[in-house]
């Protein structure tokens, strides 16, 4: 009983960490300059050899018996976590002391509209009718990089297509720079 309980407890574990470097990639591949074709594609290899390693040995985590689609199990799952460790190693490690300041014009303003929801009961949620604006920038470095920038309240009235700005840019942990957006419209 206690080695099916440690199989449930890998198992999520394993789809909170995929699900947690999907959601690294999607939040900071804007941030990061290096394409993410590239980085998506090596950590599927690197994944892969992995994978390989494990879906043979290991039958009780992915239960699945047909071997080459345990193998596609395990390199998404690991694929995931190595582009989420990759870009959140790298962003988190940048060095901020050392910033350079790129020049940078708001391209674009717009908004995404949404829907206010209520909930019903657990796991149930119902559209309310209202709905809400969220506002966000795009942003064109000068070396042709686009960042999409949230912007709060009191700047979306402020901020105008066209504007020039200064964009930090520091040397990430692996040597790739990342934008640093924290102030970009001096906040």
């Amino acid at each position: 009983m206690g080695s099916k309980v440690l199989i449930y407890i890998l198992r999520a574990l394993l789809i909170a960490l995929a699900i947690a470097g999907a959601g690294a990639f999607m939040a900071l591949r804007k941030q990061t300059f290096v394409s993410p074709e590239i980085v998506v594609t090596i950590s599927l290899v690197l994944s892969s050899a992995l994978s390989w390693l494990i879906a043979r040995k290991d039958k009780t985590v992915v239960a699945i018996k047909n071997f080459p689609l345990r193998l596609a199990v395990w390199t998404i799952l690991i694929a995931s976590i190595f582009t989420g460790i990759f870009y959140t190693v790298n962003y988190c490690g940048a060095d901020e002391g050392n910033q350079d300041m790129v020049a940078a014009v708001v391209e674009r303003k717009y908004y995404e509209t949404r829907q206010r929801t209520r909930r019903v009961r657990k796991g149930r949620y119902v559209a309310t009718g209202e709905t809400y604006r969220v506002h966000y920038a795009d942003i064109r470095l000068a070396d042709g990089h686009l960042i999409t920038v949230p912007l709060s309240g009191d700047k979306v009235c402020k901020v105008r297509n066209g504007q020039k700005l200064d964009v930090a840019v520091a040397s990430g942990a692996f040597g790739i720079p990342v934008a640093i957006s924290r102030n970009i419209f001096g906040e």
